[in-house]
């Protein structure tokens, strides 16, 4: 639920059944296309390790792309890592997961009202 990846290399991190989104609240692609189970991040890059952004908006549409285009390029040479998102050096702690959880259950209790 909070956990994701933190794009490295990409070569880890699968594009359609990964967590890996920063802009979005599931971190994942909702409705990706049809893609082959073996393809990563890492497919998505330039041999010379920028983003295809040509490649990406049409894959995925412009909402999409724009998500994925905010991940910073300078990461690519350090290995993917799970990370929770909730927190600011990605680490999980009990009273992150608490605080989390208390909003979630707020924002579930809302929307049954």
């Amino acid at each position: 639920m909070g956990s994701r990846w933190r794009v490295g290399s990409g070569d880890m991190i699968r594009v359609a059944e990964d967590s890996w989104i920063p802009n979005n609240n599931s971190f994942q692609i909702l409705d990706p296309p049809p893609l082959p189970d073996d393809f990563r991040v890492s497919d998505l890059r330039t041999p010379n390790g920028s983003w295809d952004a040509d490649f990406i908006r049409n894959l995925f549409g412009e909402v999409v792309a724009m998500d994925i285009l905010s991940i910073p390029v300078g990461f690519f040479e350090h290995e993917d890592t799970p990370i929770w998102n909730y927190t600011r050096d990605g680490e999980y702690s009990v009273k992150s997961g608490y605080k989390t959880a208390l909003i979630l259950n707020d924002i579930v209790e809302c929307s049954n009202s």
